[in-house]
């Protein structure tokens, strides 16, 4: 198989076959159109939420960990594609500015 960032839809749809996530290749590559290079990108809050909204959690695990090594088997590639490999494999998941973060420390 050529490099991820070359692969089209069927190409990914054929990987994920191969990785035993059959079941989510035809909304991720037949509805979404992910090809390889869209696939170096996703990370588990896409999975979770709309459009694809994945609702079982071993199956996001399990389809995440198949990306990350993934994605560290192409750090070459996402670093030519001016991607910082590492924080793609480390991107928090909630991308949303929560809350939360806005409210500072104190000491109790």
């Amino acid at each position: 198989m050529e490099s991820v960032v070359s692969w089209n839809p069927r190409e990914v749809s054929i990987w994920l076959e191969k990785k035993g996530h059959s079941k989510y290749s035809r909304i991720l590559t037949e509805d979404h159109c992910i090809d390889g290079r869209a696939l170096l990108l996703i990370n588990e809050a896409d999975l979770k939420s709309p459009p694809i909204s994945i609702n079982v959690l071993g199956d996001i695990k399990r389809l995440m960990l198949d990306i990350r090594q993934l994605k560290v088997e192409n750090r070459q590639t996402l670093l030519q594609l001016g991607f910082d490999p590492i924080s793609l494999l480390t991107k928090p998941v909630c991308s949303c500015t929560c809350l939360w973060n806005s409210i500072p420390t104190r000491s109790i």
